[in-house]
């Protein structure tokens, strides 16, 4: 089957993201990000700069390195099944979002920063606090969201009130979590993220080969080389960690609330699932990231999910020098908007776009679709690079979950999804979780 050509949108698309890359390699930063450390993140850093950490960690999300944490994720699921199963025995209405935060929190706590959470069991752990404040749930919240849509006003308002994204204690507790996890990052039996940055500048024989081809896609431009045996120093690494609870924890939780209203609201597509993890997993306690990948069923409800409930609306890159696209002429300093949600909801490229079908992402339906007309992680050098990590822990919670319990409405579903404005959130989610015999 030939390759669909490309219209004259997602040619566009394959050369702002792809082709011509070296004219958009950076993002508008947010006012937010201009921040020690926080000017430091992945998503905040620009040319060389961005070049070098993008190419030391790439290699950390290799299989071989995900695998490393395979047990920790498997704890964090057991805690959300017993917080699920607690919750079912006494409420038929269980709020979906607060219960799959728990769980990104726990996971990113335990895979990134070594720290064991229970947030149901309603002991505060340090980390819950400093997590939190890293989340924004604190008064500066608004002005995050405000940064995004008018951050010219954002920036005024934040000199007058003198807002601080992060309080100094924040950033001494983390800090400090480094610094320990310094002292052992070369234990191999104490493995987590922030230990896998600490010695990214090393690979190792198993993953090698693999960090090497990811790397070479990462110099798709004609920005100066970077050395790779540089190591992160230490804001470097504390911003990274930053940027899993700033990206991670939000993409994770609600593509998991998005997905399971879904499922419960498709009961025919819940079954289905249901019967791939039955045959494919059987009554296995532990589900290794091997069987993950075989689950194609389920990857395609996750993916329909991502498309019609993308957890990141639109992307923007800022044009570094004059470049002409098809015939259109852009001038440097213009920033382009790739409007993702709305690519993923247009009619032309998907037939009833409104419409829950995971049939679209089957292989058949896939080689028929140019690959940019779906992109709920961008697409090219700067797309996500967490994307393996964060899908792993979508299908090892709904694994978990639906083997256990059946998903459906309740008295207090609402119809359709309510999604915040700013963030595409979605808000009050709550469906009834019943034990399957």
């Amino acid at each position: 089957m030939h390759a669909p050509s490309k219209t004259s949108n997602e040619y566009f698309l394959f050369s702002a993201q792809v082709k011509e890359f070296s004219s958009f390699c950076n993002r508008r930063v947010q006012m937010s990000w201009q921040e020690a450390p926080l000017d430091k993140m992945l998503t905040a850093m620009a040319d060389n700069d961005w070049k070098h950490v993008r190419n030391t960690i790439s290699p950390i999300f290799s299989v071989h390195r995900l695998k490393r944490v395979e047990l920790q994720m498997t704890q964090c699921c057991d805690r959300l099944l017993t917080a699920l199963n607690n919750k079912a025995a006494i409420e038929d209405d269980i709020d979906v979002r607060a219960h799959m935060a728990d769980y990104s929190l726990e996971c990113i706590a335990s895979t990134v920063f070594g720290q064991t959470l229970n947030c149901a069991a309603g002991t505060e752990h340090e980390f819950i606090g400093h997590a939190k404040a890293v989340l924004g749930v604190e008064a500066a919240r608004p002005l995050r969201g405000l940064a995004a849509v008018a951050p010219t006003l954002a920036r005024v308002l934040k000199r007058m009130l003198r807002v601080r994204y992060l309080p100094k204690e924040t950033l001494n507790y983390f800090t400090g979590i480094i610094e320990d996890a310094k002292i052992v990052a070369d234990d191999p039996k104490n493995q987590d993220f922030l230990k896998m940055m600490i010695n990214a500048h090393r690979l190792d024989e198993e993953d090698e080969e693999e960090g090497i081809d990811w790397r070479r896609k990462s110099e798709s431009s004609d920005l100066d080389r970077v050395p790779l045996s540089q190591a992160l120093d230490t804001d470097e690494v504390l911003a990274q960690g930053l940027a899993f609870l700033f990206s991670g924890h939000s993409t994770v939780t609600d593509s998991l609330t998005c997905t399971l209203y879904l499922l419960a609201t498709h009961a025919d597509v819940q079954e289905k699932v249901v019967d791939e993890l039955t045959i494919m997993t059987g009554n296995a306690a532990k589900v290794e990231y091997e069987t993950l990948q075989e689950l194609s069923y389920l990857q395609g409800v996750i993916d329909e999910s991502l498309r019609l409930y993308s957890p990141t609306l639109r992307v923007e890159r800022v044009c570094s020098k004059d470049t002409v696209i098809n015939g259109l002429h852009i001038p440097s300093k213009t920033t382009i908007v790739i409007p993702i949600q709305a690519i993923h909801l247009d009619p032309d490229l998907w037939p009833d776009p409104q419409t829950f079908n995971p049939k679209r992402f089957s292989s058949e339906e896939r080689a028929k679709r140019d690959p940019y007309c779906w992109q709920p992680f961008g697409m090219g050098p700067r797309s996500c690079i967490g994307v393996r990590l964060a899908l792993m822990q979508m299908k090892m919670a709904l694994v978990h979950v639906l083997s256990k319990f059946k998903v459906s409405p309740c008295a207090a579903t609402v119809h359709p999804i309510i999604r915040d404005k700013v963030t595409g959130s979605p808000q009050d989610v709550f469906l009834r979780f019943q034990p399957r015999d």
